[in-house]
């Protein structure tokens, strides 16, 4: 919307500024998902607990087992227990980037068949 009014039907919904420069606007964050992802209180906690298991791992509060100067610390992990939790995630993070895909391809093809290209 421009002052209040609908953009007309084919109008861009985003002003573009041709004369900016690549790196300009390929930095503009304005219009883009990332201030509502910023704005998620989901996101702060998933990334607080990042750090603070990265933090860990780094103080050395975790170790894992391999690598625990004592394998009888309550804080070592097992990769036996690790490998469970990683193959599951690989498995659904390659299913959903195969239905991403298969979104995308299919509003490319729609795309492509407005314009008339094959």
């Amino acid at each position: 919307r421009v002052g209040g009014a609908r953009a007309p039907v084919g109008a861009m919904p985003v002003l573009y500024d041709p004369s900016a420069g690549y790196l300009s606007t390929a930095l503009s964050l304005t219009h883009s998902v990332v201030p509502a992802v910023l704005r998620r209180p989901t996101f702060w906690l998933f990334f607080i607990v990042h750090i603070v298991v990265w933090m860990s791992y780094r103080g050395r509060t975790v170790e894992f087992l391999e690598e625990a100067d004592d394998k009888d610390k309550a804080s070592s992990m097992e990769w036996q227990v690790v490998k469970v939790i990683v193959s599951m995630t690989t498995f659904f993070e390659v299913f959903y980037t195969n239905h991403v895909l298969s979104r995308y391809m299919t509003c490319y093809e729609s795309v492509m068949g407005l314009f008339g290209a094959e």
